[in-house]
């Protein structure tokens, strides 16, 4: 997959790989992507660990990198946030939903 490949993860469903688990570099990214969204959508923490059924903590650690998650739960991020994952090569974006 070169740069300008992305492939989706659309919520609900597991990646196109499987139900795999992120490394550590890849988990700070991603959270970071999931605060900027959360953000976007002017969401607090306790908000978005409402609409997961997570506590507000387990939402800090997901955004700060600290907790690990499989894909299948990124989905459900996106979901909650109404959005996709697009996954480029170095690149995560979670970002408005496309329908």
């Amino acid at each position: 997959m070169n740069n300008d490949q992305a492939s989706p993860i659309h919520a609900g469903t597991a990646a196109p790989l499987g139900d795999v688990v992120v490394s550590d570099g890849t988990q700070q990214a991603i959270g970071l992507a999931i605060a900027k969204r959360r953000e976007e959508l002017g969401l607090t923490t306790t908000e978005l660990a409402v609409r997961l059924g997570i506590s507000q903590a387990q939402v800090s650690r997901l955004e700060n990198g600290k907790q690990g998650f499989r894909s299948s739960t990124l989905a459900r991020i996106a979901n909650a946030l109404g959005s996709d994952v697009v996954v480029r090569y170095k690149h995560i974006i979670i970002d408005e939903k496309k329908t």
